[in-house]
């Protein structure tokens, strides 16, 4: 089954990334990380920090 799950990936994935587009492709990810990073962070603190105050809440 394997064997059969490998060929039909490697039939799939024929065409080959060129080292330049690798480069553009790593370049472009990184910089959306390096923007977005502090954004999901902050976003996952706010929730962190109303749940703790609804739990906190609650109990009182």
């Amino acid at each position: 089954m394997a064997h059969g799950f490998n060929r039909r990936f490697l039939r799939v994935g024929r065409r080959k990334l060129s080292l330049v587009q690798l480069i553009l492709v790593a370049i472009i990810l990184y910089f959306l990380l390096r923007i977005l990073l502090p954004f999901v962070w902050t976003l996952f603190l706010i929730v962190a920090l109303v749940v703790l105050l609804k739990v906190v809440l609650a109990n009182l």
